[in-house]
């Protein structure tokens, strides 16, 4: 178990015997997890207990079995302070008003440096489908995967440093005095309401009111929280300021990204991670009509209210404001020549960081850690709702209900992923479909000029031409194959391999570093903002029986729609998730989402068995009979749902590649 936070190793004695069985380095764990292997299957051929995922390709289980590499164990204390109150007035109408603030905190994680097994750099010789026969050739790259994790083969070794005060002036690493990073955020939120109550006539009731809901903007009690200099500008890097950076391979007018402090108890305590939002006034009406024109009883009812929704998401805080480049790096290594898990060398770690040091840019290669933070106007999502029932009594303790009701999300929060690879404007889908085709593009004989491809040869254009080379090469060759283009502009970014430094194959054909995506300081860029929204509509009939005659019962009809971001899914994790169809057409992603019912059928009722006393059987029997017998219940419940949207997607990158959802287009009818 952990010791206290400033433990200089953070395990108590009890738990060393058993982390001497994990991979050690320097006396510290080392995270050892296993690769993917191959790519995701359908989602049509998966369990619930499948180790493999529609947006992930299958693993062999994890070895040490933490749930965040090199961030757990990890704690969260999360006080809480709320106070209320609430008036009244009772003079023929009312009058209620209601204030209350809360202060929340975020917790504590640890950082080790990890490695995930895998091919890496070095490709697995000799499995071809000509030395083992009957292999599937879209098969070889999950054999080749399947080996690397059965020999302990490390494809990348991850390390995180970070800082604890807005004072340090170098990096905290897990082989020094302490393994956890400390961010205490807190935020303040404030609510008040009126709301009146106003029996118009003897027939007719009218419900007003107004909320005003004041959702604080978050920060760090250590002074730790950062925001990118210059809000939403910086995040386009050596691009540009702006989204007309995007998609520009030669886009100039930008500057290196960097971070600055911000917040309350930072060094900058008036730059705030976004702007305040103060206009989050929630109007209210509503209204009850009974008709006097039926002799039965008739209502008609309807209202239609604003809801903001801005509760504090600390695990997101911990991302947005509390783990920026500047105060945290994540550095990743993939190891130029064969290394396995027995070959680790206490040399090895503290990884290099290339020169950086706290509050330094993040060099150009870098490429992999990741920026994520919030537009400058980003405001409070929330949500319209609206109902109209008419309820009808058809006889005695009988009623009918029908309603609608509907729902409008507006200005929910999403991020926009903004470093995926540019395909188009570049050239890279044109140069990649002529080699697809066997063919030789000029631009991968300039990008891989000179290089020695390992297994293949050195690429001079003319003996061995660029297109030769990728086709052979067996990290790109399924790529090529499959037409996972996006996959293939990504690697091309980001990769050491061939020349040993991340991005070093743009350097080698003298092609821009901001070719291929916006912002190459990065792997990920997510801009957190107002991107989306959603609408759901509802037909629902219910008809209910009172108790009577022993018996109850209720019985509804539901027919919906809920239209929205179906990449993302609307769903909880939709604030924090950039999936895209197209990241260039984001109305594309406009349908229905995976929590999407057209048709709900339910139905429940309560039968009191007819025995004992006053009962239409046994009333007359001896009283120890009477009191077996009475008392008795028979009930039942019945929901019938039809099935969630069905979708098809595939694994293959094509338009994206960091947070792509590549569905199928329907050509025909589906048998």
């Amino acid at each position: 178990m952990l010791r206290s936070w400033g433990g200089r190793d953070g395990y108590a004695a009890s738990s060393k015997e058993a982390l001497s069985t994990f991979p050690q380095l320097k006396g510290k764990l080392f995270y050892t997890q296993p690769g993917t292997i191959g790519t995701p299957p359908p989602s049509s051929l998966l369990s619930s207990s499948s180790p493999c995922s529609p947006a992930s390709a299958c693993t062999l289980g994890t070895y040490a079995p933490f749930g965040r590499a090199g961030a757990s164990p990890r704690f969260n204390p999360s006080p809480l302070w709320q106070f209320a109150d609430t008036l009244s007035w009772i003079t023929g109408f009312e009058v209620t008003h209601s204030g209350s603030g809360q202060n929340n905190s975020g917790g504590i994680a640890t950082a080790y440096a990890h490695s995930i097994l895998g091919v890496g750099n070095i490709p697995v010789p000799n499995i071809t489908a000509t030395n083992f026969r009957g292999l599937n050739s879209n098969d070889i790259t999950s054999a080749q995967d399947l080996l690397a994790n059965l020999a302990g083969t490390i494809g990348d070794i991850s390390e995180k440093f970070w800082t604890n005060s807005p004072n340090d002036t170098d990096w905290l690493d897990y082989t020094g005095k302490t393994v956890f990073v400390v961010r205490t955020y807190r935020q303040t939120d404030w609510a008040g309401f009126f709301k009146d109550n106003w029996k118009v006539t003897q027939n007719f009731t009218l419900n007003l009111g107004l909320r005003y809901d004041k959702y604080g903007v978050p920060y760090d009690l250590t002074g730790m929280a950062t925001r990118v200099k210059g809000g939403q500008s910086g995040f386009f890097g050596i691009s540009g300021t702006d989204f007309s950076a995007l998609w520009n391979p030669y886009a100039t007018g930008g500057s290196l990204t960097t971070v600055e402090p911000a917040g309350k108890h930072s060094p900058n305590p008036n730059v705030l991670p976004y702007k305040n939002d103060w206009n989050n006034f929630a109007p209210s009406i509503g209204f009850s009509w009974s008709l006097p024109w039926f002799t039965r009883s008739t209502v008609l009812r309807g209202g239609y209210g604003i809801n903001y929704a801005g509760a504090p998401a600390y695990q997101q805080y911990g991302r947005e404001i509390g783990a920026q480049p500047g105060s945290q790096i994540q550095v990743i290594y993939t190891p130029s020549t064969y290394l396995d898990i027995a070959g680790v060398s206490p040399s090895l770690v503290p990884l290099s960081t290339g020169g950086a040091r706290p509050n330094d840019p993040v060099p150009l290669t870098n490429r992999a850690t990741t920026l994520s933070g919030f537009t400058d106007n980003r405001v409070i999502q929330y949500s319209q709702n609206v109902n109209l029932s008419v309820q009808r009594e058809l006889a005695k303790d009988l009623t009918l209900e029908v309603s609608y009701m509907g729902n409008k999300g507006t200005k929910l929060w999403n991020p926009i992923e903004l470093n995926e690879p540019n395909i188009f404007e570049n050239g890279i889908l044109e140069a990649f479909n002529v080699t697809r085709a066997g063919g030789n593009a000029p631009l991968f004989d300039r990008i891989l000029n000179g290089l020695i491809v390992t297994g293949v040869g050195r690429v001079d254009g003319t003996t061995l031409t660029g297109s030769q080379a990728l086709r052979r090469f067996t990290t790109t060759n399924q790529w090529i194959a499959n037409g996972d283009v996006a996959s293939f502009a990504n690697w091309l970014n980001g990769t050491s391999a061939l020349t040993g430094t991340n991005g070093g194959l743009l350097g080698n054909g003298r092609l821009p570093d901001n070719f291929i995506v916006v912002n190459p300081q990065f792997g990920s860029v997510a801009l957190h903002g107002n991107n989306d929204n959603s609408i759901y509509h509802a037909l629902q009939t219910e008809i209910k029986k009172r108790f009577s005659n022993g018996f109850t019962g209720q019985f509804s009809y539901t027919w919906s729609k809920d239209l929205g971001n179906s990449a993302g899914g609307n769903d909880s994790n939709s604030s924090s998730t950039a999936t895209t169809r197209d990241p260039r057409n984001r109305n594309l992603q406009r349908g229905l989402i995976f929590f999407d019912r057209t048709h709900q059928f339910k139905s429940n009722g309560t039968w009191a068995l007819p025995f004992g006393p006053n009962r239409a059987f046994l009333s007359n029997a001896p009283a120890w009979i009477q009191r077996t017998v009475e008392g008795w219940e028979v009930s039942g419940i019945f929901s019938w749902l039809s099935g969630q949207p069905l979708t098809f997607t595939s694994p293959i990158k094509t338009l994206a590649f960091r947070a792509n959802s590549n569905t199928a287009d329907q050509i025909g009818a589906i048998p």
